[in-house]
């Protein structure tokens, strides 16, 4: 026969299993940043920079976007040396598209030197 207090004696409850070590966590590589876009400390705000570079009455959106997208004056002075007529659009537009001075020395030929934008047409 079987024990009545076995029979109705309540199950151990079973031993909860220990959180493991710290939990490994994956940490995304930052991306390596475009020398261009990292402006090198000169002492100078951004807005001495730009008048520097030939841009002396651009409105406040315009630097925003410039400063946003990483145009400084050294690029400026890069694409104007590489042959391009430069005005904020076209300067903006050819930083966002990552056009740099020495795709631009690579590329052009004699016969497409200097390089008209629609400001210098």
């Amino acid at each position: 026969m079987v024990d009545d207090a076995a029979q109705h004696a309540t199950p151990k409850p079973k031993p909860t299993p220990k959180p493991s070590a710290k939990p490994e966590v994956t940490v995304n590589p930052q991306p390596t940043p475009d020398p261009q876009a990292t402006p090198q400390p000169s002492g100078k705000s951004y807005i001495e920079e730009m008048k520097s570079a030939g841009f002396d009455n651009l409105d406040v959106d315009q630097l925003i976007a410039m400063k946003i997208h990483g145009v400084t004056a050294q690029y400026v002075h890069d694409m104007v040396a590489a042959g391009v007529k430069v005005d904020v659009e076209n300067v903006l537009s050819m930083r966002i598209q990552g056009v740099t001075p020495e795709y631009i020395n690579q590329s052009a030929t004699p016969a497409t030197r200097p390089i008209r934008t629609r400001s210098s047409a």
